[in-house]
């Protein structure tokens, strides 16, 4: 078994098919140099894999800062006893 970062180099042969993956062959397929298209496709697949990390930390996040929310309403009701009609009265009546 292969050390995941070790120095081994992943070849493969890749198909993009047109019916399966229409825009990325669209825009693969504008490109006519062999070279410059596995380029392309290598920067497209970086940056998806940088989207994708970016989105599950984002929603993490959201989620975690959702929760702290709802956390700290809640704290601060805990010492809410009195009505708003009554917090609404000055007194000295």
């Amino acid at each position: 078994m292969n050390d995941v970062q070790g120095d081994v180099d992943i070849k493969m042969k890749l198909t993009i098919a047109r019916d399966e993956t229409p825009e990325l062959h669209i825009a693969l397929a504008a490109i006519n140099e062999p070279r410059r298209r596995t380029r392309r496709l290598k920067d497209l697949a970086a940056k998806g894999l940088l989207w994708e990390r970016s989105n599950r930390t984002l929603a993490a996040v959201s989620a975690n800062g959702a929760q702290a929310m709802v956390d700290s309403l809640e704290t601060m009701n805990r010492g809410v006893t009195d009505s708003v009609g009554s917090m609404l009265e000055w007194g000295g009546g």
